[in-house]
């Protein structure tokens, strides 16, 4: 960003968040969102939101890419995001416990155990491994 007379600093981001964090009711929101930001913010500030419900949807980067007509660089900085243990984000789609429309929902165990075919060969072959004392490999 320019620095300059039209520069912001820490204190107006601070601001903002404040003012954001001072509305409670949906419709006072929307028109605040309406007033203060253009169509194209608004539309970009949409699309952000999507994008990070498919990701914790579980839905593929290059699906989502295609869908949403997109860059992988956004969809790269939104899988980090949700990658963040304590992130804001993640809590709150955690919370909310659902996926954009028409999608399901993700779980972290979900997400952890799903396989893809060569992963879930490469998992059945460690599972047939015998241990040190001759018995098989406990099954995951």
């Amino acid at each position: 960003m320019a620095k300059g007379a039209g520069a912001v600093n820490g204190n107006d981001i601070r601001e903002v968040a404040e003012l954001f964090a001072g509305v409670s009711d949906r419709q006072e929101m929307l028109r605040l969102l309406d007033e203060i930001l253009t169509p194209a913010e608004l539309h970009d500030l949409a699309l952000r939101w999507r994008l990070v419900q498919r990701l914790h949807a579980g839905v593929p980067q290059r699906r989502i890419a295609g869908e949403l007509g997109i860059s992988l660089c956004k969809i790269t900085r939104g899988s980090r995001i949700l990658k963040q243990p304590n992130g804001v984000i993640r809590g709150i789609l955690e919370r909310r416990g659902k996926g954009p429309a028409g999608l399901p929902a993700h779980t972290p165990d979900a997400r952890h155990t799903a396989r893809t075919p060569r992963a879930q060969r490469s998992a059945e072959a460690t599972e047939r491994i015998p241990t040190a004392a001759g018995e098989p490999a406990a099954t995951a």
